[in-house]
């Protein structure tokens, strides 16, 4: 989101609206526009990592396959009563490693200052590519257990999709 933000050119609002962190006087029309976009981009961003949890499953089908259409319209029946699942799922596997690199970077900066700039970028690469494959390992494992039927498709019930013994 602060990349879209610096994208648009917003950086001068962001540092007008926390400007009273630094000794500066507040500025209410730049931190209500902050707060407004905040408030207007959250729910989208979350709406698209909803869809994505949803849709990842067809992607390697999709690489290979001439017809991409009639996956995705099987990954989106299939994944219909298991998106919110998927979305927890994905979230508990990707939160911790953002976390540890935001205390990470906290941390670094109290210490070093400027000189952690570089440190807590090499951190913020490392850490994308761990929560990149618990990512890909999560979704395999899904993908797995969806080939295999032991996760419950429309209209079956918790207890139709686990095995007897």
């Amino acid at each position: 989101m602060a990349l879209l933000c610096l994208l648009l050119g917003w950086e001068p609002v962001w540092a007008a609206a926390f400007s009273f962190l630094k000794g500066g006087a507040p500025n209410q029309r730049a931190l209500l526009l902050v707060a407004g976009g905040v408030a207007l981009l959250l729910p989208l961003i979350v709406l698209s990592f909803r869809l994505a949890a949803r849709l990842i499953l067809a992607l390697a089908a999709v690489a290979i396959d001439d017809s991409p259409g009639r996956l995705l319209r099987e990954a989106w029946r299939h994944t219909s009563s298991n998106g919110r699942a998927l979305f927890y799922g994905w979230l508990a596997c990707i939160m911790p490693v953002s976390l540890l690199w935001g205390v990470l970077a906290l941390v670094l900066m109290r210490a070093l200052g400027v000189l952690a700039g570089p440190i807590v970028e090499l951190l913020a690469y490392l850490c994308y590519f761990v929560a990149l494959g618990l990512t890909a390992g999560f979704f395999s494992c899904v993908m797995s257990q969806f080939a295999d039927g032991a996760l419950p498709d429309e209209g079956a019930g918790a207890v139709d999709a686990v095995a007897a013994p």
